[in-house]
């Protein structure tokens, strides 16, 4: 009886060992090294708000295009809208493919605002094409990458051009992506909306905390695709953007670290406010693409020769990649756990310890991110009110972890597409498949 205890025992201590080592820990630590940051450099930051820019540079705003006629406008406007000088902007449009009347939104904006240097041009099909023509049209000293299906903060422009300017050293900048809430409280549908606060939450997390801690000792894996800045000599040293992969960020953000040893940097007062994922489906979609994107440009980098530190891809490889399989195969030894004989009760105590462990760890991490949001009050007040999503976050992480999985396998597959199949479209096709199936073997 006693070995039977000891046995079991042991066996837990084991199976809790991946989660408490890798995640818990990892985000305690996580959580305690960004408040450390915060305290002993608050200093830096509010002396760089303060920083009174006696000349401002001319920046290009490059905005890829596609099928955004319902957001172009909203975008167009938050970069004219700025607190930094709108004679100082160039705003440049490239078409990537659109079938839409975004063309026809550029002509409304450009006849609205005749004073505005605003552009429109075309390139080949994908964001990379966008982005590198773009670049070549520019001519602004610092150039900023804005998605057309949201909006910056206002103060976005200025503060990338202070962080630029009061860290000399810094070749290229990430700023902060958050989920729009008005967006959120608009929808419809309660495991939707719940859904959207996750991802809400999540992208707190993934930029305050996540960017932030990567940001501070120079190993980001990847600028946001949805806000990001680059200075001109830098853009043109590069190969300019990837358009054989899905991570063209991830890519650009591994050349200006590896071939050129610049530093890139995360300012989260450039804040861009992105919509909330529609569903599952094109979560799953989103996810999984991702995860490719990821894997294509560590397997593009990590064997060649290079004069910077690799530290960050090992990181996205060891995190992302490695540990993605022992985790699914501790959420599969729940079903072992009981066909060893192990009580119910046991099982179901162990797994609300560890679940009951990561929903505090996501409160700490939420309740830190809205210490960083004290800029964004409105967004620091909504996320205050529904900091109860908190006891949801890690089902819903588990839930990605799948999704993530799929990216794993996906990228396996020869060719890179964003053309993909949804979770529930997979498991419609597979229930029509099965009726299918059994109907073809009633008719024979």
């Amino acid at each position: 009886m006693e070995y039977t205890f000891l046995g079991r025992t042991i066996f837990l201590g084991i199976w809790l060992f991946i989660p408490t080592i890798f995640d818990l820990l990892l985000g305690v630590y996580r959580c305690i090294r960004i408040m450390i940051i915060y305290i002993f450099k608050r200093g830096d930051k509010k002396n760089e708000k303060k920083l009174t820019l006696e000349f401002e540079p001319l920046v290009s705003v490059i905005i890829p295009v596609y099928n955004s006629e319902k957001t172009l406008k909203r975008c167009v406007e938050s970069v004219i809208n700025q607190t930094y000088s709108i004679d100082k902007i160039e705003i440049i449009m490239v078409d990537n493919g659109s079938k839409d009347n975004s063309y026809n939104v550029f002509q409304q904006l450009q006849s609205e605002y005749h004073h505005v240097k605003m552009w429109w041009y075309k390139s080949g099909c994908g964001k990379a094409r966008a982005l590198n023509a773009g670049i070549f049209y520019s001519n602004g000293a610092y150039i900023i990458n804005i998605d057309s299906d949201g909006y910056m903060s206002r103060n976005s422009i200025e503060s990338i051009v202070k962080h630029f300017i009061y860290n000399k050293e810094v070749s290229a900048i990430t700023g902060s992506v958050i989920i729009d809430k008005n967006e959120i409280k608009e929808t419809k549908g309660i495991i939707n909306k719940l859904v959207q606060k996750c991802e809400f939450m999540e992208y707190l997390e993934v930029f305050f905390i996540g960017r932030n801690n990567q940001s501070s000792t120079n190993e980001l894996f990847t600028m946001a695709g949805a806000i990001s800045a680059i200075k001109r000599e830098v853009a043109f040293k590069s190969q300019m953007y990837n358009a054989d992969t899905l991570g063209e960020d991830a890519h650009m953000t591994q050349q200006i670290l590896l071939f050129q040893n610049g530093v890139v940097s995360y300012c989260k007062e450039a804040v861009f406010f992105t919509s909330p994922i529609e569903d599952f489906n094109r979560l799953s979609i989103q996810r999984s693409r991702w995860q490719r994107g990821a894997l294509e440009v560590v397997s593009l980098f990590l064997d060649k020769e290079v004069t910077g530190s690799k530290k960050s891809l090992w990181k996205m490889t060891i995190s992302d990649h490695t540990m993605t399989f022992p985790k699914l195969i501790w959420i599969m030894a729940v079903i072992y756990l009981g066909v060893i004989g192990l009580p119910i009760e046991t099982i179901v105590l162990v797994n609300l310890i560890i679940y009951i462990a990561y929903s505090i760890i996501s409160m700490l991490s939420i309740l830190i991110s809205a210490v960083l949001l004290r800029d964004l009050k409105e967004v620091r007040k909504y996320t205050l009110k529904n900091i109860l999503i908190f006891i949801f976050m890690p089902l819903y992480r588990l839930i990605l972890s799948f999704f993530r999985i799929s990216g794993v396998i996906y990228s396996l597959s020869p060719e890179s597409s964003w053309n993909a199949v949804g979770i529930v479209d997979e498991i419609k096709l597979g229930v029509k498949a099965v009726f299918s199936f059994g109907k073809r073997d009633k008719n024979r």
